[in-house]
């Protein structure tokens, strides 16, 4: 696959009318709950972070200490992950400031560079290939995994036990190979949008990225509560425009036609859908909550 058939940002509309008719008709469906979500991220979400930073806290605790108990073979498992979780749980809880600032400027820091970068006419490539693309994947993994002729079967279950007896390792699987080759993709797009850029430009996406990994995570640190409710509505106009792509073109083409396109608008439509929507959750409760 060539770095060439990655698409740009504007050609997210193009991608999804051709994946319309190659992938299955569950995806609608899909594409409704992610709209569904993305709404409710985008106008309440504040309201869900803490709670879902506290269960990923229970969660990573308990496996920690899983791990902190096998490592020094004392008490029972559950005794570990118990204890584990619950500190965890509590850290994540009352870490809630520094979490914020953390994802904030990440987010800026990756969303600021990408801005100057799409304003310019120069966007970072993307990562999804095109829908043929996909529909090839599809189809190769189909018949791997249900092989036309019988026979095949028995020939693929011999091949297993040859290797497996012989000792010298099998080849890797085959989604492992495809998880390689995009991978490879991916490096080579960066480099080769990276390479083509100017020396000034390159300098205003590094500083770009600067200003925005720093101001966010200041900004995280004296608000939280704005913090949470940008970072909820971000990640909500991000589910909403991923699903309106899908649906749009599924449900109304003559539409898909009539929206502005392009990484300028794309920008546009983004920064200002995130700050009506943080405006909107961080004005529902005082200022207070950061004092």
């Amino acid at each position: 696959m060539r770095v060439g058939d990655l698409g740009a940002i504007g050609d997210v509309q193009q991608t999804w009318t051709q994946l319309q008719d190659q992938l299955p008709s569950w995806l609608n469906m899909l594409a409704v709950v992610m709209l569904g979500w993305g709404f409710v991220l985008w106008l309440f979400g504040k309201r869900f972070i803490r709670p879902s930073l506290t269960l990923i806290g229970l969660a990573g605790g308990a496996l920690l200490g899983v791990q902190i108990g096998k490592a020094v073979d004392a008490g029972p498992a559950v005794g570990w992950a118990i204890g584990g979780g619950l500190v965890g749980g509590v850290v994540a809880y009352m870490a809630f400031r520094i979490w914020m600032a953390l994802l904030l400027g990440l987010a800026l820091g990756v969303m600021v560079p990408w801005g100057v970068a799409a304003w310019h006419g120069e966007p970072p490539p993307t990562m999804s290939p095109t829908g043929e693309q996909i529909g090839e994947r599809i189809r190769e993994q189909i018949d791997e995994v249900m092989p036309t002729d019988p026979t095949d079967v028995d020939a693929e279950v011999d091949a297993d036990t040859n290797v497996d007896s012989s000792g010298d390792g099998a080849d890797a699987p085959p989604w492992q190979d495809q998880m390689s080759d995009v991978l490879s993709e991916m490096t080579a797009a960066w480099r080769g949008w990276w390479g083509e850029l100017s020396g000034v430009m390159r300098s205003l996406v590094i500083t770009g990225a600067g200003i925005g990994g720093l101001g966010g995570f200041v900004l995280g640190m004296m608000l939280p509560t704005l913090a949470a409710s940008l970072m909820a509505s971000f990640t909500g106009v991000l589910l909403l425009v991923s699903a309106m792509s899908k649906l749009i073109p599924a449900w109304a083409p003559g539409l898909a036609d009539d929206i502005p396109s392009g990484p300028r608008a794309s920008l546009v439509l983004i920064v200002v859908a995130t700050v009506i929507g943080a405006a909107f959750q961080w004005t529902m409760r005082r200022r207070s909550a950061d004092k």
